[in-house]
């Protein structure tokens, strides 16, 4: 996966996708379940989720810079598309799995 470029860093979301049980467990301390996420989610629950996807890259990433982009931006729609990538790639078990 390419890096995501915010504010001159380089941030590999290789290194926080994809998201573990931890990481769930993590985000729903914050408030955040996986059905808030569903279509019509509200910015807040997206913002909480790139913040806890950047920050897991790269712990500097701070909420107001997630807060300064703009959804249309470049940098937002790759973060969102590597996001829904990792959920139709690899959050799901496949029939296969599931049957061991």
């Amino acid at each position: 996966m390419n890096p995501v470029v915010l504010n001159g860093r380089a941030i590999d979301l290789d290194k926080a996708l994809p998201l573990t049980v931890g990481d769930w467990r993590g985000l729903k301390k914050r408030g955040l379940t996986p059905q808030a996420l569903a279509v019509g989610a509200d910015f807040d629950a997206i913002a909480t989720l790139v913040h806890y996807v950047l920050a897991k890259a790269d712990p500097s990433v701070t909420e107001g810079e997630v807060d300064a982009l703009a959804p249309a931006s470049p940098e937002f729609r790759a973060i969102m598309a590597a996001l829904k990538g990792q959920a139709e790639d690899g959050d799901r078990p496949s029939a296969e799995d599931r049957r061991g």
